[in-house]
């Protein structure tokens, strides 16, 4: 089942009077900021000690609206009215506060959850730009800085499947309840402590006296999320239902029969999406996020001119290096970025951020010089092609902790990194080392063909926890690791061994080529907890791999098997096309599959990152070649299209999956029309998931106010992408681009419009309140006032008319309900003193094989103006005399005025000629040719002359003297 029931109250109604504001002299000018003030989002602060007294003492988050206060508990909401709030009329969208007096007083609301979690987890989600300051009073220790802001709060898990979300404007402030699957929305009830009088009026609505006045709740609005048709243009279904009063004033919810099976929406939005490239290839492989919000992605890349600030590294040092960068929150410009790397190919793979805000990440060199630190566990490079390295990097990213080898004289490859509580790193990867660096193993020498490996370096890369061999005598590698709060690691990959060492498993025995392993070690590495494969009978390959709060294990990856094992009532139970995409969970124990699902389309499908929400929701991210790819609520809801090489092109994915499987709760593509592979992805606590990879369109989805808005790689490179996908019902801006400038323009002309996309890259509309343009620019646009949800766009065409000469900039200004408005778009230009300039149409004659001495057909051109002031013509000649001309051209043409000139071609011989045609004007040069081109061609007679006619009477012929004329 998915459930939302809708609660609303609101404190300002949506046709209330203008009021004057101080500071603003007319009560026109008051109306419109009141106005614009009124539908700001409403921000939720979260507290940090800045409200500390009662009742707020156990406040987690507040907030401010027009006439009322409100703070968020951990147990209740309380409702601040302010004394005097006044009378406001009803609206049709919400309840104000009304009947109150010019004597009203101060009044507190109470909105407590009856019989609910007593200790929900409050997560503020969708937060918005920019922090609030507070230095009150004469001691320090009592200011609070850069203190972040959020547009919506949640209480998760209220009941068991029930979120509380509160969210609003200045009008008014609303709050969710979104029953999950297996939630139960009977159970959903409130008490109001402070109410003298709680009444239902006629049409549903609950009018709650308090302080003198009246707080209405307006009638819920319920319904199940389904998809956009002409019954439903909304993508609602509603369910009737209203409110029920019950003993000692507990609200509860009457609900109507619904469809059970339906899944929960939770309808995502882009907050930002970024290109992070120079000129060269460059991809993202790895991805984690801070408590703060910022973003650290590594990869490789071989652009010289790859983004950096402040780096170890300002210089690509080989081929390709490694890069660790680190985003702010907005996405709109670095922290820091850095090359990581030697004389070689290096490549990072996997990253992971502790408290501190320290990066920790794994990868692959082949090179003899990467940069290790003194003290590091193995300063050389051991042989073979390539080694594996971890590196430690500080929170401003300028300094190496620590930087190490890893690796034997073999070829040796990372690809995944976790980190316990102390800082120790779990790196993992494969190895075709018969001397890989092994201590305290639990397997101490290669199986067979190349083995995975697991190694816990410690938090100073001084040497090695335990570092162990796993695997048979196939091939055998690890893709992803985990480690829980005791300190257990997890390790899944794919083996060819039919010998995998085995303990306690859900499936004991290889099914195919290769199937997924999932294995659990011991806080110390020196024991096995359980060891499972997982697959059918074709190639199955895991690459990624989480560990919820319980024990209990996803992993994602790719299976070509049409009897993988799946479970029943799950997403989807068959292989769909060339290879599926597959979810999986294990039970803490590794007993038992929980459950397990494909996940894909007609063609090639691959997860390759995923992680898991406190709720146990799955969040995955890889690509697809399907344009029938199982999308719900999407961010971009068409597939990009494209064909690169034999088949489709590429597209990366996004997708949540409900606690069990059964329903995606979002699933979008991200992707334009060349290849583009999601790679990573990190999940923060308000289950924003940031994903980053490999993007070779030049029109991938990037947002407004993103660090770079276009691809920094032409001719099919990548760039490294990384996106934020918000999972709240939001719209998302984007601009491509983002920036324009114009070719240089005479002043008081007006130069051809260039053209911005403007485009939704969320699931809600977004809707435009204006577009205006400053400087000495202009703009029409077809966006009209809303741009439809899931990629939908529109254009705005700019025009450029200079008034002076020089460089002049301007911008376009969009005003909108999506994050980070007003949204703009740069613009540039320079302005040039006005000019004549020669234009003829055509621009050059060509005439046909002509007879020598006879003349051509004559050709007419058009000569124009093309400048912005007056052309004198001084004189129209042709170059050489076998061209002649005619015209009607005055002494002097306005700008876009014309004549016409006409030319024919008499050659006074036979072969090619080429001449001009010029005109001899006030323009810069003096005299602007356009060619002439035309081909003289004998004549032939034939001479009967009977004193030169030899007769052959056997023959019966005659032959004539030919003579050229």
């Amino acid at each position: 089942m998915g459930l939302v029931v809708v609660g609303l109250m609101v404190f300002a109604s949506g046709r209330m009077a203008p009021r004057a504001l101080e500071g603003f002299p007319t009560p026109k000018a008051s109306a419109h900021v009141a106005a614009n003030y009124l539908n700001l989002p409403l921000s939720f602060v979260r507290n940090r000690g800045q409200v500390g007294n009662d009742p707020q003492r156990e406040v987690k988050f507040f907030s401010a609206g027009q006439g009322y206060s409100l703070f968020l508990t951990g147990h209740q909401a309380v409702l601040a009215l302010e004394k005097n709030a006044g009378r406001e009329a009803r609206s049709p969208e919400g309840v104000s506060i009304s009947g109150g007096t010019p004597s009203a007083r101060a009044a507190v609301l109470r909105m407590k959850i009856a019989d609910a979690n007593p200790h929900p987890v409050l997560v503020g989600m969708n937060e918005l730009p920019g922090k609030n300051n507070y230095f009150i009073g004469k001691n320090p220790g009592e200011w609070h800085a850069r203190v972040p802001t959020y547009a919506q709060v949640k209480y998760r898990d209220v009941y068991p499947g029930v979120d509380l979300i509160f969210y609003g404007n200045q009008r008014h402030l609303e709050f969710d309840f979104v029953v999950s699957p297996g939630g139960n929305p009977k159970s959903i009830g409130f008490g109001l402590a402070g109410a003298t009088k709680i009444n239902a009026d006629a049409q549903g609505n609950l009018a709650v006296v308090v302080g003198g006045r009246t707080v209405w709740f307006n009638k819920p609005v319920i319904f199940q999320p389904v998809a956009i048709s002409k019954d439903h243009p909304s993508g609602k279904q509603i369910v009737e239902g209203g409110y029920v009063l019950g003993a000692g004033g507990r609200v509860s919810f009457r609900v109507a029969d619904y469809d059970r099976e339906r899944p929960l929406v939770i309808d995502p939005a882009l907050s930002y999406s970024t290109y992070l490239g120079g000129t060269a290839s460059d991809s993202g492989a790895g991805i984690a996020v801070d408590s703060s919000g910022n973003a650290y992605v590594t990869g490789s890349t071989a652009s010289t001119n790859f983004p950096t600030a402040a780096p170890i590294a300002s210089a690509l040092s080989g081929t390709a290096d490694a890069f660790v960068a680190k985003l702010d929150p907005s996405g709109s410009s670095l922290v820091y970025s850095t090359f990581l790397g030697g004389n070689n190919v290096d490549q990072g793979s996997a990253i992971a951020v502790d408290s501190s805000g320290d990066a920790f990440v794994a990868g692959t060199t082949s090179s003899t010089n990467f940069p290790t630190t003194a003290g590091a566990a193995q300063t050389g490079f051991a042989g073979g092609q390539t080694d594996a390295f971890v590196a430690r990097l500080n929170p401003a990213g300028d300094t190496l902790a620590y930087a190490t080898y890893l690796g034997g004289t073999g070829n040796d490859t990372a690809h995944a990194i976790a980190l316990d509580s102390s800082g120790d790193a779990f790196v993992a990867g494969d190895t075709a080392s018969t001397d890989f660096p092994t201590h305290a193993p639990l397997q101490s020498a290669n199986g067979g063909q190349g083995d995975a490996f697991l190694s816990e370096v410690k938090p100073d890369g001084s040497g090695l926890v335990y570092s162990t061999y796993l695997g048979g005598s196939g091939a055998d590698s690890a893709q992803g690791v985990a480690v829980d709060a005791s300190g257990n690691a997890y390790l899944t990959g794919y083996t060819y061994s039919t010998d995998f060492p085995t303990l306690s498993p859900y499936q004991a025995a290889n099914a195919g080529s290769a199937d997924v392993f999932i294995t659990k070690f011991n806080p110390a590495g020196s024991a096995l907890v359980y060891s499972t494969y997982l697959g059918g009978t074709g190639l199955d390959r895991s690459t990624s791999i989480a560990v919820d709060t319980s024990g209990n294990v996803y992993v994602a990856g790719e299976t070509a098997s049409a009897a993988f094992p799946t479970t029943s009532g799950v997403v989807q139970t068959a292989n769909h096309g060339n290879g599926d995409a597959f979810v999986a969970k294990l039970s803490a124990n590794g007993a038992t599959l929980t459950y397990s699902t494909y996940l894909g389309g007609a063609q090639a499908d691959q997860a390759n990152g995923i992680r898991v929400d406190g709720s146990g929701n799955a969040f995955i991210t890889g690509y697809t070649q399907s344009s029938d790819f199982p999308i719900l609520n999407p961010v971009e809801a068409v597939f990009g299209g494209g064909t690169c090489g034999s088949g489709p092109c590429l597209d990366a994915f996004v997708a949540e999956i409900n606690s069990t499987a059964t329903a995606l709760v979002y699933s979008t593509y991200l992707g334009g029309n060349a290849n583009d592979y999601g790679q990573a992805l990190a999940l923060d606590a308000s289950g924003n998931a940031y994903v980053t990879g490999a993007a070779s369109s030049s029109n991938f989805p990037v947002t407004a106010g993103d660090f770079q808005d276009a691809i920094g790689s032409p001719g099919g490179a990548s760039d490294v992408f990384v996106a934020k996908v918000n999972p709240a019902n939001a719209p998302g801006a984007g601009l491509s681009p983002q920036s324009l400038t114009f070719a240089d323009q005479a002043t008081g002309t007006t130069s051809s419009p260039l053209s911005v996309s403007l485009s939704n890259y969320g699931s809600a509309a977004l809707n435009i309140t204006s577009i205006t343009t400053s400087g000495n620019f202009s703009q029409t646009n077809n966006c009209g006032s809303s741009v439809a949800a899931g990629g939908a766009s529109c254009t705005i065409n700019v025009t450029f008319s200079p008034t002076a000469t020089g460089a002049l900039t301007g911008k376009v200004t969009i005003n909108d309900n999506a994050q980070g408005s007003p949204h703009t778009i740069q613009l540039s230009g320079n302005g040039v003193a006005p000019a004549p300039a020669v234009g003829l149409s055509p621009s050059s004659l060509t005439f046909a094989d002509q007879t020598v001495k006879t003349a051509s057909a004559p050709q007419t051109a058009t000569l124009k103006n093309t400048g912005s002031a007056t052309l004198n013509i001084t004189s129209i000649s042709t170059s050489v005399a076998d061209f002649t001309e005619t015209n009607n051209c005055p002494a002097s043409l306005a700008p876009n005025a014309s004549c016409t000139v006409t030319v024919t071609f008499t050659p006074a011989s036979s072969g090619s000629v080429t001449g001009d045609l010029d005109v001899a004007s006030n323009v810069t040069a003096g005299t602007t040719a356009f060619p002439l081109t035309g081909t003289g061609v004998a004549e032939f007679t034939l001479a009967s002359n009977p004193s030169s006619t030899i007769l052959d009477a056997t023959a019966n012929t005659a032959t004539f003297t030919v003579s050229l004329a």
